[in-house]
């Protein structure tokens, strides 16, 4: 009952933005509240809706969003994701993090085949 009640405040507050012409930076802040929360489909939904609408990528709400699909088990698609935020990310530093991620991903890909 609290998972669908959830949900259905997330679809209220999704209606209100889209038609009130949200902006990227609010879905990823409702992303992050619901994150932190521990309540990861709603934060899950905010995130994939900004990474949608992105007009460029941004390799820090893409990592995010395939860090949250990895906790989710989403393994294939997280891997996608971090391959796409290694592509468009500019310093080394997060480069080199989003290689760890990502071998990190194969690797547990290629333990379950």
């Amino acid at each position: 009952m609290r998972r669908l009640l959830l949900l259905f405040i997330v679809f209220f507050q999704l209606s209100f933005f889209l038609s009130a012409q949200v902006t990227l930076d609010q879905l990823v802040e409702k992303n992050g509240i619901y994150y932190k929360k521990g309540e990861i489909e709603p934060a899950l939904t905010y995130l994939k809706i900004a990474v949608k609408n992105l007009t460029e990528d941004e390799p820090v709400i893409i990592e995010h969003l395939a860090d949250i699909l990895m906790k989710k088990g989403e393994k294939a698609q997280a891997c996608e994701l971090y391959k796409r935020a290694l592509k468009c990310a500019f310093h080394k530093k997060d480069k080199e993090r989003l290689l760890k991620k990502l071998k990190e991903c194969k690797q547990v890909i290629h333990a379950y085949h």
